[in-house]
């Protein structure tokens, strides 16, 4: 049975100078790669007044060099077959697919760039640390989990302590005679009729 083929992802490296000054991993699901001198270009070539253009697409887990955009370099398509961009271009295509291995050496603008398409790693879901998350037990307000426990002690105290007391039974209560005639009459207020 074959091993289902795992999704390749395009890593490149922006060399100036002999210096790495970035490496960026792309996705397989970024669509397309793009230089230049903007901010809005997915690698900003240092020093370089050159428009955003794009110079690698990706498509359906397939990749393609724009062949127009670089000024030299080396392309390994396959395992252990390297061309350069010359060789490329003579075959009048505007774009080379790359191969599932595929690795390039390119020179843009007084900057190299390193290119290389590796197998898309899945990235496990961050999590905080335990001491930050914390159990059910490390969320608890002590002091007002300690309060309502007390609260709680204090009110069953006193309704057991209701229950044992025996109070004593009053009778129905009964006006005394005479009663009615000891309240003071009330008037009317003046102007109501």
């Amino acid at each position: 049975m074959r091993k289902p083929e795992t999704r390749r992802a395009l890593r490149i490296g922006v060399v100036a100078r002999g210096v790495l000054i970035e490496e960026r991993l792309f996705p397989a699901t970024t669509r397309r790669i793009t230089v230049g001198s903007s901010a809005r270009a997915s690698l900003v070539l240092p020093g370089a007044s050159r428009p955003t253009r794009t110079l690698f697409e990706q498509r359906a887990d397939r990749c393609w060099l724009r062949l127009e955009l670089p000024d030299d370099g080396r392309v390994a398509l396959e395992e252990g077959e390297v061309r350069t961009l010359g060789e490329l271009r003579a075959g009048a295509a505007a774009t080379s697919e790359l191969g599932p291995r595929a690795r390039g050496k390119l020179e843009l603008a007084g900057v190299t760039l390193l290119s290389q398409r590796i197998a898309e790693l899945k990235r496990p879901r961050p999590k905080l640390p335990p001491s930050v998350r914390g159990g059910l037990l490390g969320r608890v307000d002590w002091t007002l989990a300690a309060s309502f426990v007390a609260l709680v002690v204090l009110h069953a105290g006193g309704l057991a302590l209701l229950q044992r007391v025996e109070l004593p039974r009053l009778q129905p209560s009964v006006l005394p005679d005479g009663f009615v005639e000891r309240l003071p009459r009330l008037e009317p207020p003046r102007g109501i009729t």
